[in-house]
């Protein structure tokens, strides 16, 4: 149940209180309220049939109309203006019944309930017009301070104070409470960070684990597949420098018989001029024959003439030329259609639409526009929320995620 005390919090929050001395005339006038002295609203408070009442309280308040009318009594002060004001608006905010049939808002016929709202009201008049939070936050305390800030008389003042001291002891009372709970909340999340921290770490070295066994495996096919190709086969290698280091003897046979064959017409030089006909000729040095594999020529019978003809070997002939495949050995295979590029959403992404529809498009190509008989209009998020295009295409959208 909601005290006294609960209802102006309320009001505060909802009107915006933020300052003291409260103009409470200004809110109830804001709230559409009327307010009128008892000379300016007699034609209505004898329509209604309110003089005894009029003449008994300073101040009352009706509902007539769908209005509220607030009557104060002719000849009182700003102070006593307002404090009757704040105590017809706790009439308004507790005590207001929507049955059309009464008239007076907080009147009873009661003698005693009578009193107990009009304490009520007091109070609530009093608690708006000095908010506590706004005195605890001054520094406010003592009854005259109260009365200066607050604008209040000493009655008033002193029913703040008995409360203010109250609200002090419920505020530390409070904020004990709340430190608590942060210290309660700070264990409780340095121990969830140490539960996701160990997780973190056990998913964190499981994947290390597999990462690792992973790029020894793939390191150990890829030694298997690689090296041997990039080594080549050794005796494959060590044959091939053997022929590249030997003589070819069909050419090291026509190089000799080219130069043992001399001209007939060729003068000697001098230096055979020079020698001694006594003296024998010395003969020439000649390099000892490098036996050859036999398969790599055959030595023909000799023709007319002395030069060798040379016969290359059967490893040597040019390779047949191959045929290419026919369609029907041709394996069945679909061209594959290369992957469409991902468009990065971003500020400077280009969009596509029409003066049609409300849509736009990521792609000029989509076939909600590609056929428009529009224009294809294009530009940057904020165009084309100016041309009242509001919503992504659904195709476009589910195109780019696929890619």
């Amino acid at each position: 149940m909601y005290t006294v005390q609960d209802y102006a919090s309320l009001f505060i929050e909802r009107e915006k209180i933020t300052s003291i001395p409260v103009n409470v005339k200004k809110i109830a006038r804001a709230k559409g309220y009327i307010i009128q002295t008892y000379t300016h609203g007699k034609t209505l408070i004898d329509a209604l049939g309110l003089n005894e009442h009029a003449k008994r309280y300073d101040s009352f308040t009706c509902y007539h109309k769908n209005k509220c009318y607030i009557f104060l009594a002719d000849g009182i002060d700003k102070q006593t203006e307002q404090r009757l004001i704040g105590h017809e608006l706790g009439h308004i905010e507790m005590h207001m019944s929507m049955d059309p049939t009464r008239v007076l808002i907080g009147y009873k016929d009661d003698d005693d309930t009578q009193d107990r709202l009009e304490k009520e009201a007091d109070e609530f008049g009093a608690f708006i017009r000095a908010p506590l939070c706004l005195l605890e936050a001054i520094g406010v305390s003592s009854i005259l301070e109260i009365m200066k800030e607050a604008n209040l008389d000493r009655g008033d003042a002193s029913i703040i104070a008995q409360a203010l001291l109250s609200y002090r002891s419920e505020l530390t009372a409070a904020e004990a409470k709340l430190a608590e709970y942060r210290r309660t909340r700070r264990a409780h999340l340095r121990r969830e960070r140490s539960k996701m921290m160990a997780k973190i770490a056990g998913v964190t070295s499981i994947t290390l684990i597999i990462c690792f066994g992973v790029f020894c495996l793939t390191a150990s096919v890829f030694s298997g597949l690689v090296l041997p190709d990039l080594i080549g086969d050794p005796v494959s290698s060590a044959a091939s420098s053997h022929e590249a280091s030997a003589p070819d003897p069909v050419s090291s046979v026509a190089e000799s018989s080219a130069a043992s064959q001399k001209p007939a017409d060729q003068p000697p030089t001098e230096t055979e001029g020079s020698q001694p006909s006594s003296q024998a000729p010395t003969p020439p040095r000649t390099q000892p024959a490098v036996q050859q594999p036999q398969t790599h020529y055959t030595q023909p019978a000799a023709p007319s003439s002395s030069t060798p003809i040379y016969t290359p070997p059967a490893s040597s002939t040019v390779p047949p030329v191959s045929t290419p495949p026919t369609p029907s050995s041709m394996p069945n295979t679909a061209p594959v259609k290369p992957e469409e590029p991902l468009i990065t959403i971003t500020p400077y992404t280009r969009y596509y639409w029409t003066g049609g529809g409300t849509k736009y498009h990521l792609f000029a190509d989509c076939y909600h526009i590609r056929d428009s008989e529009y224009q294809i209009e294009s530009g940057l998020l904020a165009d084309a929320k100016a041309a009242k295009k509001y919503d992504l295409c659904a195709d476009c959208s589910r195109r780019n995620k696929k890619g």
